[in-house]
């Protein structure tokens, strides 16, 4: 095997490499699945309507978390929360629904 030949599939090998890791990351970010460590919170809403496992959970519009369960409880929809480990939410946050619009 020739030179040149050896540096096109060392060259092809880095690129796919690449390829399958960029696609790796895009398939975990449109499932999203999140990595490192969580904690557990709940919160209790009048209406949660078009809220699902999954969703983002933002904080000052940057998302830490998800939503991992909609149940309904006494009339009432109770909201599980998967959030980040490095992130502190004080005891005594508010919580609010936003629904998302053509702005976002």
């Amino acid at each position: 095997m020739s030179g040149s030949m050896r540096g096109r599939i060392i060259g092809f090998a880095i690129f796919a490499a690449i390829c399958l890791g960029l696609t790796v990351y895009i398939g975990a970010d449109i499932a999203r699945i999140q990595t490192g460590g969580t904690y557990h919170l709940s919160a209790t809403f009048a209406d949660a309507t078009g809220l699902g496992g999954g969703d983002p959970v933002k904080l000052a519009g940057v998302q830490v978390g998800q939503v991992t369960s909609v149940k309904l409880v006494k009339g009432q929809a109770a909201v599980g929360m998967s959030i980040k480990s490095s992130i502190h939410v004080p005891a005594d946050s508010s919580v609010a629904v936003h629904w998302r619009n053509l702005i976002g």
